[in-house]
């Protein structure tokens, strides 16, 4: 996308039209104060965020470049726009994993407001961490390791930005706030709720994640409709819906949305 600050733009625009042709009333004062009021960040939206993802033309890893070039990269970024940025740190086995001091430089752009860790392995998780927490600017920090967050939480974190979230999310939040109080009998039991769900999304070879995902959803009466997969992604099969459902019984989360 070459103009995703414009993509957002037009699609808010879009909307507001949407409602103001669907939702149109006789009086103009009425319609100019409802405008400017969707307008407004955190009524109809928020201001996008963008994390950026540099594409380099180099037989070099990544982490051969040094802090300069990604520094320059997302510097150049930064003067040109005004809104908040996330670093996207790449687990080390894609080429383009940044250095730990690469991060610690990045964090001084004052635009980067935090790094999204996907490093799925906690030893690099910890060397970043270390550095980013000894950085000239503090960023907060967001492990993305779904299948590693009880320990990227005993780690450090700030937070998180997880899949699981999708599924989730008041598991994700007591597990954070467990680690954060240094509850950790707590969070072990609550760690112990997500593992079969854990190994069902991401230990499943050829298992549509976010597919299977929102199936589960559907199960748990979210969703009003099961999930469809998008070509070229395969449907779901009864054996991978069974296993799901089996998911879900022993984690406890169908007994949890029962209840609600």
């Amino acid at each position: 996308m070459d103009d995703p600050i414009g993509a957002f733009e037009k699609i808010r625009d879009n909307f507001i039209l949407y409602l103001k042709t669907a939702f149109g009333t006789q009086f103009p004062g009425l319609e100019r104060e409802r405008e400017a009021m969707l307008r407004r960040p955190g009524i109809l939206n928020q201001q996008p965020w963008i994390e950026p993802l540099p594409r380099y033309q180099t037989d070099r890893q990544l982490a051969d470049l040094g802090p300069d070039i990604p520094y320059q990269f997302f510097h150049t970024i930064s003067q040109a726009i005004d809104i908040p940025i996330i670093v996207f740190q790449n687990p080390k086995f894609r080429g383009y994993s940044y250095t730990s001091e690469t991060l610690a430089k990045l964090a001084e752009i004052e635009n980067i407001v935090a790094v999204k860790l996907s490093t799925w392995d906690i030893k690099k998780y910890e060397q970043d961490i270390w550095a980013l927490k000894r950085a000239k600017r503090r960023v907060s920090i967001l492990p993305s390791n779904d299948t590693l967050l009880f320990a990227s939480f005993m780690h450090g974190a700030d937070g998180a930005l997880i899949g699981l979230a999708n599924l989730v999310p008041h598991w994700a939040v007591e597990l954070f706030e467990a680690t954060q109080q240094g509850n950790i009998a707590k969070a072990r039991e609550i760690n112990d709720r997500f593992f079969p769900l854990v190994e069902l999304l991401y230990e499943t070879p050829g298992l549509n994640i976010y597919g299977a995902m929102k199936e589960a959803l559907f199960m748990m009466g979210v969703l009003t409709k099961p999930s469809v997969s998008r070509p070229p992604l395969p449907p779901l099969t009864a054996n991978e819906r069974d296993a799901i459902r089996a998911a879900l019984k022993q984690s406890g989360l169908l007994r949890f949305y029962q209840n609600i």
